[in-house]
């Protein structure tokens, strides 16, 4: 056994041959004040570091069977089965392994190395290791987890396929693992950087500009400080209580931001859903087959969808929203702008003030409450608005419209259906045209107007100071001195009336 003690220079141990009660293989100290950083090698075994000493810093390595010597075994501490003895497990490690435990530098080594990298390993090498506060490290396991705590230093992990584990941590952060999951929690630093093949990776209560990228796995970002790019292949993205711009990104998962506050909101899902809500920034929205709905938001949006639909509630701020097939809801909405657009859904807005222009190829449109110029146009639904203040400009090619309580100018053509109208007020014009449908006019009283009406039917109720031609079919001339003109075309009956 003496060749395998001459890799261990300069340094205190104990020795104890995969000691009983999970004790470690041996026990190795420093002097505290010797060591800056850390490098921690093992090719199949994992790492502990933390930095919890006092006087001395502590290297514990841990040795036991691989799986392939029939053992199973967790972190640190491993469970031996009965057919490997004592005495195997040093031979193999005198033939297989390099191992090198000492302070150089500033620097801390802990590295156990395969001799030959082809051939099965028989032995497991985990490190556990206590070190100052004050230490950055570099730390590599081929296939076991790696863990840090309590540091205060850069840290760069990579595991071929472990968890990485970083927690109460202040300086940048490098992580990397072909398969495991990564949790980073309580930790502080200018760049966080973060890489999983194919695990789920969670950050929690952290801040710095933070990057992830997982293959297949969830991401999780809850309760940081800084900007943040989010990527995953097919996984879920969640995020919450976050201080900064976010990019997010996923192939297949859905998409969750609350509470967020940022200059700027990028998610992209290419086929989930997106949600956000309780969040402020510009934002940009896309998803290729999925629903997108955001709720109390400040600032200005643009949501896209290829087939699924937009719910847009209480939000402050300009909106340009677009999907191929889904229905568009936006209620409470307060921005300059407001552009809707269905490839084939139907478009409501509710309670809105703003410039707007919705279109749909299909569907019906429904405006509610709305201050502000609208602009309103479907290739074959009907129109429906309530309550409008400002100007209106509606057109569709098969549906009827029922417009509502309008004060403003108002001009509405429909190709096949019937047109009903209760104007409020007339600033300007109304202009009502429909090519095979009635037109059903109410006009509030006590104003002059510039009449030419004409249809099949003319009947009017109430017409007062008026001068000019009546006939069956038409109706022109002035009411009072005149005023707003007053447009209406129809093949069919007409009623005008006044109140």
């Amino acid at each position: 056994m003496k060749k395998i003690f001459v890799v261990f220079i300069g340094v205190l141990f104990s020795v104890n041959l995969f000691g009983q009660n999970n004790e470690p293989f041996a026990t190795h100290t420093f002097l505290v004040s010797s060591i800056k950083s850390v490098e921690a090698t093992t090719s199949g075994g994992s790492i502990s570091v933390n930095g919890n000493a006092n006087l001395e810093a502590v290297v514990e390595m841990f040795v036991s069977p691989s799986n392939n010597n029939s053992v199973s075994y967790s972190f640190f501490g491993r469970k031996r089965q009965n057919n490997c003895s004592d005495k195997e497990i040093g031979q193999i490690l005198e033939e297989d392994y390099t191992i090198e435990i000492k302070v150089e530098d500033g620097k801390l080594y802990a590295v156990a190395k395969h001799k030959n990298r082809l051939e099965n390993q028989r032995i497991i090498i985990s490190f556990k290791i206590s070190v100052p506060k004050q230490v950055s490290g570099n730390l590599q396991a081929n296939y076991g987890n790696i863990s840090v705590i309590n540091l205060n230093g850069s840290q760069t992990l990579k595991t071929g396929g472990g968890a990485l584990t970083v927690q109460n941590v202040s300086g940048d952060i490098a992580g990397t693992t072909s398969h495991g999951n990564i949790t980073v929690n309580n930790s502080d630093g200018s760049n966080i950087v973060l890489s999983s093949g194919g695990g789920r990776v969670t950050v929690t209560d952290c801040s710095g500009n933070t990057n992830i990228r997982t293959s297949h796995g969830n991401i999780r970002l809850i309760n940081h400080v800084g900007d943040a790019k989010v990527t995953s292949g097919g996984g879920s993205l969640t995020v919450q209580d976050v201080s900064g711009a976010i990019e997010g990104t996923t192939s297949h998962g859905n998409i969750i931001v609350t509470n967020l506050r940022g200059n700027t909101i990028d998610l992209s899902s290419g086929g989930g859903s997106v949600t956000v809500t309780d969040c402020s920034g510009a934002t940009n929205m896309r998803t290729s087959h999925g629903n997108v709905r955001l709720t109390n938001h400040v600032g200005n949006i643009k949501v896209t969808s290829g087939g699924g639909a937009l719910t847009v509630e209480s939000v402050s701020g300009a909106i340009e929203g677009t999907t191929s097939h889904g229905n568009i809801t936006v209620t409470k909405l307060d921005g300059s702008n407001i552009v809707l657009n269905s490839g084939g859904g139907s478009i409501t807005i509710t309670d809105c003030n703003g410039n707007s222009n919705v279109r749909t190829s299909h569907g019906a449109i429904r405006i509610t409450n709305h201050v502000g110029s609208i602009s309103a146009n479907t290739g074959g639904g009907g129109v429906t608005a309530n309550n409008i203040k400002g100007s209106l400009i509606t057109q569709t090619s098969h549906g009827s419209m029922n417009l509502n309580d309008i004060s403003g100018s108002l001009e509405a053509t429909s190709s096949g259906g019937g047109i009903i109208v209760t104007m409020q007020s007339v600033s300007k014009h109304v202009k009502l045209s429909t090519k095979s449908g009635t037109v059903n006019l109410t006009l509030p009283d006590a104003n002059g107007y510039n009449l030419n009406v004409r249809g099949n039917n003319v009947n009017t109720s109430d017409l007062r100071n008026f001068s000019g031609k009546v006939e069956n079919n038409k109706l022109e001339g002035m009411i009072a001195n005149g005023g707003a003109l007053i447009d209406v075309n129809t093949p069919h009956g007409v009623s005008l009336s006044f109140k």
